[in-house]
């Protein structure tokens, strides 16, 4: 299993943002800064990302694919949007090259400087458009989120994969307005002041060599709360681009439909795009 199985983690930021689970290389003990600037459309989005974190080898006495890149990681994680901040505290646990475990626990502050923020809304069955959402009400809120995610992960030759469930929970209950549901960015769904969604997200990709990959991605979310569901099927490509032993840069493009989705629909002619630029610094 090759280091581009780090396309998961892009997949995943890209599609919901969830937290990227590391490079499947042999894990190196120290300090790492990983910063990420990403965009979308349909429906309309931008991040810009930064995670410090330390890594610690579990295994260092062992060889064996399987089990050079079991590690622990422990950091933090900021991400920027045009809406809100949410900073975190993660720990990432991988015991071996094909599973990992991301927990996460951080605050999210809202804000309407840029026309977005917090906006409250009736119940999960409110119109919650983007035309719709620019004649409400937005406010500056904070709360907390929380979140675990699983990932199963291999190769075979050039062919890789990687399934990840996410769990996120989100706690909005500090909120001063009068409505019990608002619309959450990331999942672009309604949720409930206290509440939050389930998500599965899948990678079938070919490692073409030269730092180029690309394939097919799907994604599935679940509003448990509200019987929700978004799901939308993706081709993706990266390129990675190694500049020394300590730094790299990657760029990624995905581009899809919409097959279950209240807004956005393939029957509607509407085109899934995105893409994220990256940089990686071993301290």
């Amino acid at each position: 299993m090759g280091k581009n199985l780090f396309a998961a983690a892009v997949v995943a930021a890209l599609l919901l943002g969830s937290p990227p689970p590391a490079e499947a290389e042999k894990a190196q003990g120290g300090w790492t800064l990983a910063q990420s600037l990403g965009g979308a459309i349909n429906p309309l989005a931008a991040e810009y990302a930064v995670r410090v974190f330390r890594t610690r080898p579990l295994f260092p006495g062992r060889a064996g694919r399987l089990w050079e890149s079991a590690r622990i990681e422990a950091g933090f994680h900021n991400a920027l949007t045009p809406a809100y901040d949410t900073f975190s505290v993660f720990v990432l646990v991988e015991p071996a090259a094909v599973f990992d475990l991301h927990l996460s626990a951080g605050v999210r502050g809202y804000y309407d400087l840029f026309g977005f923020g917090y906006t409250p809304l009736a119940g999960f069955d409110a119109p919650f458009d983007a035309s719709t959402r620019r004649n409400l009400d937005r406010s500056g809120e904070a709360g907390f989120r929380y979140s675990a995610t699983p990932t199963l992960k291999g190769a075979l030759g050039p062919l890789l994969f990687s399934h990840s469930a996410g769990f996120v929970l989100l706690d909005m209950r500090g909120a001063d307005t009068a409505e019990d549901h608002y619309f959450e960015p990331v999942s672009n769904a309604i949720l409930a002041r206290f509440g939050g969604y389930l998500s599965n997200d899948s990678l079938l990709a070919y490692d073409f060599g030269g730092g180029f990959l690309g394939g097919l991605a799907h994604s599935f979310l679940f509003v448990p709360a509200s019987s929700y569901v978004s799901q939308k099927i993706l081709a993706v490509c990266r390129v990675s681009l190694p500049m020394g032993e300590r730094v790299d840069f990657s760029a990624a493009f995905l581009g899809g439909v919409f097959l279950r989705d209240r807004y956005h629909s393939y029957r509607d002619g509407t085109v899934h795009l995105a893409a994220q630029g990256g940089m990686r610094v071993r301290l």
